[in-house]
């Protein structure tokens, strides 16, 4: 998730769609879209499907979801 509009490459609006954050506090996903990302190596990384939500007041990244998509390599 992300707050800043001008981070995104690809940006398509979406209709509806509400994200509970803490004291769940409902906060409206405006789009969806892809993100890059420049890791502490230099290299770039897409993140792909990431909601813009300009309520937020940092941006969430869940690394969870990064290691399933093989975003981090395990020794």
């Amino acid at each position: 998730m992300c707050s800043q509009k001008y981070w995104f490459v690809t940006y398509e609006k979406q209709s509806g769609g509400n994200v509970l954050l803490g004291k769940n506090v409902p906060c409206k996903s405006i789009s969806i879209g892809y993100v890059l990302i420049r890791m502490h190596d230099n290299d770039v990384r897409t993140l792909i499907k990431v909601c813009h939500i300009a309520e937020l007041k940092k941006n969430l990244v869940f690394i969870g979801v990064m290691d399933f998509k093989r975003f981090f390599l395990l020794d």
